[in-house]
């Protein structure tokens, strides 16, 4: 595995290393447990550490008492012995369904909710030290990523609704103001799409995407 160290290169790695088939027969049936927010990022946060090979280390729920919490930060060892912040990163979890819901889009109400949420976290502006870390951010411009999640389950006996759930997510998205790191717009890059997943008596397929994205155009702040 490669030695990766910025933020936008371990995505774009990590997206795939989620389409490979003993990681997505892993992460797939799970889609049909719960929420997955916390599992995914814990996932990133271990693909950082083989692909940086032990350059990089993540630490969740970053910040001291009255700061903004940051669900993931990239630590990286500093020349006297410390450890410097240089990425943080707010996750997202978007799903058309709760578990095995016999309702299709009975989670598609906390959409905005949670992008409105995201649209906030992204306009943290930190300062020199961030929890007990001195930060001195990779990124040029941006100093808060996005990695978003967007999660499609349907029973194959189902009517195949997931363009629209996707094209809901990417448009509300570009409402809040939020676009794809490196693009005017959201966009999501495919993880897997309609991996079959047996459960109960039931076949089901099961799609995931990731999306990195950020506020507003900083270069304009």
């Amino acid at each position: 595995m490669p030695r990766i160290q910025g933020i936008a290169p371990l995505y774009y790695e990590f997206t795939k290393y989620l389409g490979l088939p003993e990681v997505r027969d892993r992460v797939a049936p799970l889609q049909l447990v719960g929420r997955m927010e916390d599992y995914l990022v814990k996932e990133f946060a271990r693909y950082i550490l083989r692909a940086s090979d032990g350059r990089r280390f993540v630490e969740s729920n970053s910040g001291r008492r009255g700061e903004q919490k940051v669900d993931l930060v990239v630590l990286r060892a500093a020349a006297d012995g410390g450890e410097i912040l240089e990425a943080l990163v707010e996750a997202k979890y978007f799903r058309n369904r709760h578990r095995r819901s016999s309702h299709c889009t009975d989670a598609m109400d906390e959409i905005r909710g949670s992008l409105r949420s995201l649209q906030s976290q992204l306009r943290l502006r930190p300062v020199t030290v961030h929890g007990t870390h001195p930060v001195k951010l990779r990124a040029r411009r941006f100093r808060v990523y996005g990695l978003v999640f967007a999660s499609y389950a349907r029973l194959s006996s189902e009517p195949n609704r997931k363009p629209d759930f996707f094209a809901r997510v990417l448009r509300e998205a570009q409402e809040f103001g939020l676009r794809y790191h490196d693009l005017p717009k959201p966009y999501f890059r495919h993880a897997y799409e309609d991996i079959p997943v047996d459960a109960l008596g039931a076949r089901w397929l099961v799609t995931l995407r990731v999306g990195l994205w950020r506020g507003v155009d900083e270069r304009a702040a």
